[in-house]
């Protein structure tokens, strides 16, 4: 089998790329298209909490997959892929702009839906040091984005916590109450998570008192708390390439 997955990589049907896992509980930290990009440093598990060598080969498994798969966001951006990439840092704003742009004028809102948490996804990526895992499952049920930030800028461990989670919705209609309550749920499964995000482009219904729809009841919510991104806070982090400058302005009282 080896043989042939050599022959098939050497022909360009296949690319190899290493995984890196924690010796101790086998869990997954990042996936890499060759050797020199693996971080020299020393990694704390996020599950088990035992350090171990990034850069050990015995902690290094060799996957692979199909040369231009349907699935690669960079050929023609259609995402089928469960996890973002730790080569998809450091993108400059236009790459962005032209994916938002094309999220846009998609006509199938099932599949904007789906592109558009890889998007976000990738776009959170471009934090220092933090692990973006898409589509995960939890005791609450699936979640979009879970940020793991245990290494991450100190200022945004200190404002997130050691994880946070990111929903995303591109609906027609404002976000209701009870989307922001199952979403809340989900948050709080987290330890040590004090702020999470929900991002909408149509933004979050309000109420006709203003004191009884979904901006409201996400505002009163706390541990976490969650913070509401809009469109046009969308597009102001797409411009600059990064959520970095919202994420920090967009402090909640």
């Amino acid at each position: 089998m080896q043989v042939i997955l050599s022959d098939l990589t050497s022909e360009g049907v296949l690319v190899a790329k290493l995984q890196v896992r924690c010796p101790y509980c086998n869990t997954q930290h990042g996936v890499y298209s060759r050797q020199g990009a693996v971080p020299d440093r020393t990694k704390r598990c996020f599950s088990c909490e035992n350090d171990f060598q990034m850069n050990s080969e015995s902690n290094w498994e060799v996957i692979y997959e199909i040369a231009e798969d349907p699935g690669d966001f960079f050929q023609n951006y259609s995402l089928d892929v469960k996890r973002v990439f730790e080569d998809d840092r450091d993108l400059p704003p236009g790459f962005f702009i032209d994916g938002l742009e094309r999220l846009k004028n998609m006509d199938n809102p099932q599949s904007r839906g789906r592109e558009f948490d890889y998007f976000i996804g990738i776009l959170f990526q471009q934090l220092n040091e933090v692990e973006v895992r898409v589509k995960e499952h939890g005791n609450t049920g699936e979640v979009d984005l879970h940020l793991i930030c245990l290494d991450s800028d100190d200022w945004l461990y200190r404002l997130v916590g050691s994880h946070t989670l990111v929903e995303n919705k591109w609906e027609k209609d404002p976000i209701q109450k009870g989307e922001i309550s199952n979403f809340h749920d989900k948050a709080s499964e987290l330890p040590q998570c004090e702020i999470s995000y929900f991002v909408s482009m149509s933004g979050f219904s309000r109420g006709q008192r203003k004191q009884t729809g979904a901006l409201a009841n996400l505002r009163n919510l706390r541990n976490p708390q969650i913070v509401d991104i809009w469109d046009d806070d969308l597009e102001e982090m797409v411009s600059k390439g990064t959520p970095e400058p919202l994420l920090r302005d967009r402090i909640m009282m």
